[in-house]
C-alpha cells in the first residue's frame, strides 16, 4: 500500500510539473498581454508545447508582431481575423509558412458580410501551400495576386462574394495547384454559372463549388482530365453535358440540393467513380450527400459503375432497387434514408464486399426474409420503419456488428439474436416489445451497447455481458416491474431496477 501511495504521489508531482511548464503559446500571449494594438485571438501548439499557429485579430497588425511569432521555427500557420488594415510594406515573404488564412466574417454565429476586398498582402505569402480567404469580395485582383504564389497547392474561397466576369485561367500558372474550393455567401454574388475559364486550370484534382447558383455543367469540363473529386452541392443544376462522362479519373461526385429530376445517365460513364451521394443525411460511412432531388427511380446507369464503393440515394422517392445492382461488386456502403422502399432484391445480399446498409425512415413493414450472410456485412439500420417482427432468419447475418431497429413496431425479441456473435450495438428502443429479454443475448461477448428503452413491458433479467458499457432498460410505458438486475448493472445508471 505504501509503494502504491508513493507512486500516486510521484505521478501527481510529475503531472503538476508538466501542467506548470510554460509553452510557446503562454510566452506569446504574455508578450502581447499589455499591447493596446495587437490582439492574439488564438494560439495553437503541438504535443511538445511548441507553437504551430497564431491568429491575430483587431483593427491592425504590425510587421514587428508577425516577426515576433515567426521567430519560433515551429510556426507553420498564420490567421488574420477581421484585420481592418495592414501597414504599408507589410509582408509575409520571408516567413516560411504552410498555411495563411484571411477571415473577414464577424462571428461564428450570425455572420455578417463586411464587403471588403481581399488584402493585397496575400501576394506576399510566397511560401504558403494553402491560402484560405473567408468572407471577402473576390475580384480579378485577388486571382492575379494568387497566381503569383508558385508554391500553392490549395486555395479555398469560403463564403465569399464573386465579382462577375472573373478569369480563373490565371490560376493555371500555379503548376502545383491541385485543390480549389469556391463557396458563395448567402445573398451575396454567387457564381451564376460554371466559369468556363476554370476549364483551363487542368492541373486540378479537387474542385468544390458548394453553395452557388450554377444550373448546368458545360462541355469544357472534360478538359479537367485530372479531376478526382467534384462537389456540386447546393446549386441549381438540372443538366450535365455528355462530355461530363469523359472525366476518367473522377472518384468522388457529390451533388447535394440540386434540381435533378432523375439520375443523369452520363454518370454511368464515369469509369473510376467510387463515391456517389444523392441525399441529406450523414451516417458513419458517408462523406457527403445529394439532397432533395426527389428522384423516383434507381437508374440502371448506376449499375455500370463497377468501381463504386459508396452510394447514397437518401431523401428521394425511390420505391425499388433493380436486380442489376448485382453488378456493383465493389460496393461497400449503400444509403437509402427516407425513400419509399419496402422490400429488397436478393441481389443486395449477394454483394460480398458490402459492409453497411441504411434504410432509415423507409416503408418496411417486414424485416427482409431474404437476408443472408455474406463476407463483410457488418451494419444494418432499419430505424424509423414499421417492422413488427424480427424473423429467426436474422441469424443468417453472421458478420453483423451493428443492428439498429429502433422506432419500429416490434413486439418481441427472438432468441436468434443471440447467435450474432460479433454484435457490438443492438438498438431496439421505441418499439412495442412486451416480453422477456432472451438469456441467449448473454452469449454476445462483444456487445458494447444495448438499448431497449421506451417499450411496453420488458421482463426477465438484465444482461450480464462483461463487454457492456451502455445499456438502457427503463422508460417503459406500461411496466409490470418484472425486470430485475442479474448483476451490478455497471452499464446503466438506472438504480430503480431491483436485484434478482
Amino acid at each position: 500500500m505504501v509503494k502504491f501511495s508513493v507512486l500516486l504521489t510521484l505521478f501527481g508531482i510529475s503531472s503538476l510539473l508538466v501542467a506548470g511548464k510554460a509553452n510557446d503559446c503562454d510566452d506569446i500571449k504574455n508578450y502581447f498581454e499589455n499591447d493596446e494594438i495587437i490582439t492574439i485571438d488564438s494560439c495553437f501548439d503541438n504535443d511538445n508545447g511548441q507553437v504551430t499557429g497564431v491568429s491575430f485579430k483587431g483593427d491592425t497588425v504590425t510587421q514587428e508582431a508577425v516577426n515576433m511569432v515567426a521567430s519560433y521555427s515551429t510556426l507553420k500557420k498564420l490567421f488574420f481575423t477581421r484585420i481592418q488594415s495592414f501597414p504599408e510594406n507589410f509582408s509575409l515573404e520571408s516567413i516560411p509558412l504552410n498555411e495563411v488564412e484571411f477571415n473577414d466574417l464577424n462571428a461564428y454565429k450570425n455572420r455578417a458580410f463586411n464587403h471588403h476586398d481581399t488584402p493585397s498582402v496575400i501576394q506576399t505569402s510566397k511560401s504558403a501551400n494553402r491560402v484560405i480567404i473567408r468572407g471577402y469580395i473576390i475580384s480579378q485582383n485577388t486571382l492575379n495576386d494568387l497566381s503569383t504564389l508558385k508554391n500553392l497547392k490549395s486555395i479555398e474561397f469560403d463564403r465569399c462574394s464573386f465579382n462577375e466576369g472573373l478569369d480563373f485561367s490565371k490560376l493555371k500558372s500555379n503548376k502545383n495547384l491541385t485543390e480549389l474550393s469556391m463557396c458563395g455567401y448567402r445573398e451575396e454574388k454567387y457564381l451564376e454559372s460554371f466559369p468556363e475559364s476554370l476549364c483551363k486550370v487542368t492541373q486540378l484534382k479537387k474542385l468544390d463549388l458548394f453553395n452557388n447558383k450554377i444550373t448546368a455543367i458545360p462541355k469544357c469540363i472534360s478538359k479537367l482530365k485530372n479531376l478526382e473529386y467534384l462537389d456540386l452541392s447546393s446549386n441549381y443544376i438540372t443538366s450535365f453535358s455528355s462530355e461530363f462522362g469523359n472525366l476518367n479519373k473522377l472518384k468522388v461526385l457529390i451533388i447535394e440540393r440540386a434540381k435533378l429530376p432523375s439520375i443523369p445517365s452520363v454518370i454511368g460513364k464515369l469509369k473510376k467513380l467510387e463515391i456517389l451521394f444523392i441525399s441529406i443525411q450523414l451516417s458513419i460511412w458517408h462523406i457527403s450527400n445529394l439532397h432533395q432531388n426527389e428522384i423516383k427511380k434507381f437508374s440502371t446507369a448506376l449499375c455500370k459503375l463497377k468501381t463504386l464503393k459508396s452510394l447514397d440515394l437518401g431523401y428521394n422517392e425511390i420505391s425499388s432497387i433493380p436486380t442489376c445492382v448485382k453488378n456493383l461488386t465493389k460496393i461497400e456502403n449503400m444509403g437509402f434514408t427516407k425513400n419509399k422502399l419496402s422490400k429488397l432484391p436478393d441481389e443486395i445480399f449477394a454483394l460480398n464486399n458490402l459492409i453497411g446498409l441504411d434504410f432509415y425512415g423507409c416503408q418496411f413493414t417486414k424485416f427482409p426474409s431474404n437476408a443472408k450472410n455474406n463476407k463483410k456485412l457488418a451494419e444494418i439500420s432499419f430505424s424509423y420503419n414499421k417492422i413488427t417482427k424480427i424473423p429467426n432468419s436474422i441469424k443468417n447475418l453472421k458478420k453483423l456488428k451493428i443492428l439498429k431497429l429502433d422506432n419500429n413496431e416490434i413486439t418481441n425479441i427472438p432468441d436468434a439474436l443471440g447467435q450474432l456473435k460479433y454484435l457490438t450495438i443492438l438498438d431496439l428502443s421505441v418499439n412495442k416489445i412486451d416480453g422477456v429479454i432472451p438469456e441467449s443475448l448473454n452469449n454476445l461477448k462483444d456487445l458494447y451497447s444495448f438499448d431497449i428503452a421506451y417499450n411496453v413491458d420488458i421482463r426477465g433479467k438484465t444482461l450480464t455481458n462483461e463487454s457492456l458499457r451502455y445499456c438502457y432498460y427503463s422508460y417503459q410505458s406500461n411496466s409490470s416491474n418484472n425486470l430485475c438486475a442479474a448483476g451490478s448493472l455497471k452499464c446503466s445508471e438506472d438504480k430503480s431496477i431491483p436485484k434478482c
